[in-house]
């Protein structure tokens, strides 16, 4: 077989082996995107009171009724420090991740705001700094949290849990 012949043929192969792989570096991914309709996030803390102090604590929680390139549901945990935090409001700094039901994760991170007693509900925008979506931003719609069981430990200054329902969240 002639070197060109042989050129041709290793030439051809390299390209059909090669083929696969370069569709799919061409190929632009779909992004991360979607809203959810529902859901409800639990908080845990140091103690808060009516007098703004330090509060460290964790959030759990879901959010449901998803669409778009987001799985259907996904799982909330975190953690989150705040340096003027009372019954009345607790503006905190959150760092959680959300797990969602196909198995991917979104880590996102920025100022969370949770107003209390007869706060009105809020709305969160924080930065996706990880995982699916990142670099992207997640916006949380919230509703108030349940401040009527918490009147007796505010008061005292023990305050401990707390518990708020998630309206709607938009991600991408």
């Amino acid at each position: 077989m002639s070197i060109w012949k042989k050129t041709a043929a290793t030439a051809a192969v390299a390209a059909i082996v090669a083929a696969p792989f370069a569709a799919a570096q061409t190929a632009s991914a779909q992004p991360f995107s979607g809203t959810c309709t529902a859901g409800d996030i639990r908080f845990d803390t140091s103690p808060l009171g009516l007098v703004p102090s330090i509060a460290n604590g964790t959030i759990s929680g879901n959010i449901s009724g998803c669409s778009g390139s987001v799985a259907d549901s996904g799982v909330v945990h975190g953690t989150f420090t705040a340096d003027n935090a009372s019954c009345f409001n607790v503006p905190a700094n959150l760092d959680a991740t959300i797990s969602w039901l196909d198995g991917r994760t979104t880590q996102v991170s920025g100022p969370f705001e949770v107003p209390g007693g007869a706060g009105a509900p809020a709305t969160n925008s924080l930065n996706i700094v990880g995982g699916s979506g990142a670099g992207g931003r997640v916006v949380v719609a919230q509703g108030p949290v349940n401040g009527a069981s918490q009147v007796g430990p505010c008061v005292a200054g023990a305050s401990r849990q707390g518990e708020l329902p998630i309206t709607s969240v938009s991600i991408g």
